[in-house]
Order: structure tokens, then sequence, then C-alpha cells
């Protein structure tokens, strides 16, 4: 069966050649002209998918841009909340030094010199006890009190530090909401 199968299959195919070469002139026109058609479909094809994929890329830069607008906006707002607060923390920190060391017209740069001056000169450290307990109480007052101030002038300069860094990390924070870090 096969092989009368594979017969007729050979004797359809002698006649097509048979066909083709009698014919080869028009046989080689008709090729010529489908080949043509198909690479004129196939260049309108990819044509048609180069320009939507080009306006579907317009649209998304344009999307982006109004995107990047939006984000820079609330940057820019946040930034300037940011600031404002800061300022008025800074403010109310240097309120509380003035109004505690009793000096006034000292700037926020001024007193930040004047806090790391400070810590610069102090020696941090737990006075030493005398041997005997019935040590003069002013000596324990004036080096408790000594001990407060150093420690109050730290306390100080760590309340203007972590402000700053507070300010530096919110920031950060919304810098990085405008370009999205990872």
């Amino acid at each position: 069966m096969i092989w009368l199968w594979l017969l007729r299959i050979g004797g359809v195919i002698r006649n097509v050649t048979q066909f083709i070469i009698a014919h080869w002139l028009e046989f080689t026109f008709l090729s010529l002209c489908l080949l043509v058609l198909w690479y004129r479909n196939a260049y309108i094809s990819e044509k048609t998918a180069f320009t939507a994929h080009l306006e579907a890329d317009k649209q998304a830069y344009n999307l982006r841009i109004v995107e990047n607008r939006i984000k820079e906006t609330a940057h820019a707002k946040d930034v300037t909340e940011l600031n404002d607060l800061h300022e008025k923390e800074l403010e109310a920190i240097k309120n509380d030094y003035s109004k505690r060391n009793k000096n006034d017209a000292v700037t926020i740069a001024d007193l930040r010199k004047q806090l790391r001056d400070k810590l610069a000169a102090d020696t941090f450290g737990v006075p030493t006890s005398p041997s005997d307990t019935e040590g003069n109480p002013e000596v324990w007052r004036n080096s408790y009190t000594t001990l407060a101030g150093q420690y109050q002038t730290l306390k100080d300069a760590c309340t203007i530090t972590t402000s700053d860094f507070n300010a530096l990390r919110k920031w950060g924070d919304s810098a990085c909401e405008l370009v999205t870090c990872k």
C-alpha cells in the first residue's frame, strides 16, 4: 500500500516537474511575483509594528514626563516643609540654649562653633573620689558641676547633630522617592 502511494506521488512529482520545465519562464515570473508580494507584506507588517512601537514609546515618554513633574513637585514641597521644620527645630534648640546659659543674639552657626570648641576643650571622665569619705563637699560640688556642664554641652551638640541628621535622612528619602533608589 505504501509502495503504491509512493508511486502515485512520484507520478505527480514527475508531472509537476515536466510542467515546470515546459513553462519555466512563466513559472519564474510567477515565483518572482509571489516573492515580491511576500516581501512587500512582510515590510508593511514590520513598518506597522514599528510605527505602533514608536507610538507606544512616545506615549510612555509623555506619561513619564508627567509622572516626573508630579514627583518633582512633591519633592520640592517635601524639601520646603523639611527645611522649615528643621529651621524651627534649630531655633528651638538655640532658644533653649540661650535661656539656659542666659545669653542672647547667638546664631545657630555660632552655637555650633561654641559647642564644638567646648567639646574639644572638655576632658570627659567621672571625677575621682578621694580615699577618705570626709573630703571637702565644695570639691565634690565643683567636680560634679563641671561634669554636669560637660554632659549638657554634649547633649546640646548631639541634639543639633541629631536634628541635622534627621533632616538629611528625610531629604534623602524624598530624593529616593524621586529617582527610585534600590
